[in-house]
């Protein structure tokens, strides 16, 4: 199932077959028409193509295609987002955020999640919730509020997320949740392309250990030639600009190494919790080093999530993924 954004510059769906005479089905979720070999396609329409090993197959259009259902005869790889989008601003003529994430396979999605906070100046990520099966629903708990909503094939929820707190999401089947992380310094700054798109991993995606590359966020310039700390203000460049996010069981916390130590002897920790009923969830954040990362449970039997993310301040790039999926 496809994931986008309603695009700048056109939403995309990138296909790599792993196989000869794999043939791909894609059942369109657009918005208007779109061409492929002198055919005009619309709205619900399946555009078919036969792949061989190696071979890639690309389509963009200019609405959102989040809903897009793809199914192959043979394993493939798809990856899908948006050339370029504005993330929460209506009608902005500014720089936009590109925006990638590789999918997971509907048979392997989720029904419960910790949606963690990100740790910037003045987060308003969204939330988007897309469901496969009809009358799904889907429960989203803050320590303030809780919502409950029905969402049918193909459709989906967004969520602006303006908590400090994490959010706790449960449904009654099978459901893609992803982050579209922006306003990372607030708005104003004449910029909207630090946003990125990244999967939010369900609780059986957790594993006991993780081992991640975090990117090094290097500006050189006629006048820079520094590493920016991108979590502060341009007044203000002390701060740390990559972080990794946490999250599982409250109690989990203690039995987690990052790099060999304890979580505890990492300076600038945050957590946050959500309670729900007598379980307390966390969302743990804590400023990353650069390069090979791991974190690991110290038993081997606990179980979390993480997710990487960052920005940059002097051209507000934005970055996001999983650090990996137990699938």
């Amino acid at each position: 199932m496809a994931l986008s954004y309603t695009p700048a510059r056109g939403s995309l769906i990138g296909i790599v077959s792993t196989k000869d005479n794999t043939v791909v089905n894609l059942h369109l979720r657009i918005t208007g028409s779109l061409s492929y070999k002198a055919k005009v396609y619309t709205n619900s329409d399946i555009l078919t193509v036969t792949l061989n090993k190696g071979m890639t197959f690309v389509v963009s259009h200019k609405s959102d295609m989040t809903g897009t259902f793809i199914k192959s005869t043979k394993p493939i790889s798809v990856i899908s987002g948006n050339q370029c989008a504005f993330l929460g601003y209506s009608g902005y003529n500014g720089d936009c955020s590109p925006l990638r994430e590789q999918l997971i396979p509907i048979e392997k999605w989720g029904k419960e999640f910790i949606v963690p906070s990100l740790n910037f100046e003045k987060p308003e990520s969204i939330l988007r919730i897309v469901a496969n099966e009809s009358n799904t629903k889907v429960s989203v708990v803050s320590n303030l509020t809780s919502i409950s909503r029905f969402i049918f094939h193909g459709d989906f929820i967004d969520i602006v997320m303006k908590t400090d707190g994490p959010l706790y999401v449960k449904s009654s089947r099978p459901i893609l949740t992803a982050i579209f992380g922006y306003n990372a310094f607030g708005k104003g700054h004449g910029n909207s392309k630090e946003g990125f798109l990244t999967l939010v991993p369900s609780l059986t995606h957790y594993k006991e250990k993780h081992m991640i590359v975090v990117p090094y966020t290097y500006i050189e310039d006629a006048y820079l030639s520094f590493d920016i700390a991108c979590g502060e203000t341009w007044s203000n460049r002390t701060g740390n600009q990559r972080f990794i996010s946490i999250t599982t069981d409250s109690f989990v916390k203690n039995d987690i190494l990052y790099n060999g130590s304890p979580l505890s002897h990492v300076k600038y920790i945050t957590t946050r919790t959500v309670v729900v009923k007598n379980m307390i969830y966390s969302s743990i954040t804590i400023p990353s080093q650069v390069g090979y990362q791991t974190l690991q449970s110290v038993s081997g039997k606990q179980m979390f999530g993480v997710i990487v993310y960052g920005a940059c301040w002097s051209n507000l790039f934005g970055y996001g993924f999983p650090g990996g999926f137990n699938l």
